[in-house]
């Protein structure tokens, strides 16, 4: 297989990995894939085939990220404010039972 082969081959298991939520085993890979791309761009320039579309799926998985990212955090923020409120209600609901 050539080096551009395994590059594509590995950009499209790391975008699935992405899809999948495994983050890590997509970052993994993605080491290999940034070793062999820089080893690519070396040997060929920064105009050999594949490298404009190489860069273009690699924005398009970043912003996938971005929007999973902003998903999970505003989702973290929702479970906070919802725990506080319960913690909240139980401090006044225990408050309240002591004066009964």
């Amino acid at each position: 297989m050539s080096r551009i082969d395994s590059i594509l081959a590995l950009t499209a298991e790391i975008e699935s990995l992405i899809s999948d939520g495994r983050w890590s085993d997509a970052a993994e890979r993605e080491g290999e894939r940034r070793s062999l791309l820089v080893e690519y761009v070396e040997a060929e320039g920064h105009g050999a085939p594949h490298v404009r579309e190489l860069y273009e799926r690699s924005l398009h998985s970043m912003e996938h990220i971005r929007q999973v990212k902003g998903a999970l955090s505003g989702d973290a923020s929702l479970q906070i404010s919802n725990s506080r409120a319960v913690d909240a209600y139980l401090d006044n609901a225990g408050a309240g039972s002591g004066d009964r």
